[in-house]
């Protein structure tokens, strides 16, 4: 090979060089603001964990509540409904006489 010969593989080891290098900072470079963002991404999904495990706290204690809640109303609903029953009964009685359709008992009877 000649002088230019040699010369034009230098130059193009030397341009290929200069891109390995500079494709090696840009991959550094990339890898660094990976390597960032995946700590952001981190710290972003821990703070939402916590976020998520109140949320939860508080659901559970929510459910309770009305648990309880319905368990009262329940409760007061079947008071309020025996002795409801209980004043028809009694009203029943006093209004209607022992028969409670209104009609008074004879001792004859119609054929």
């Amino acid at each position: 090979m000649d002088r230019i010969g040699w010369l034009a593989v230098l130059l193009l080891g030397g341009v290929i060089g200069v891109a390995v290098v500079v494709m090696t900072v840009a991959v550094l470079f990339t890898l660094r603001d990976l390597r960032r963002t995946l700590r952001e991404a981190h710290g972003t999904f821990a703070h939402a964990r916590q976020l998520l495990t109140r949320a939860n706290v508080t659901t559970r204690h929510v459910t309770t509540v009305v648990e309880q809640a319905c368990a009262f109303t329940t409760g007061m609903m079947d008071s309020v409904t025996a002795w409801k029953t209980r004043a028809q009964r009694a009203l029943s009685r006093r209004l209607y006489g022992r028969h409670g359709n209104g009609n008074q008992a004879s001792s004859t009877h119609v054929s």
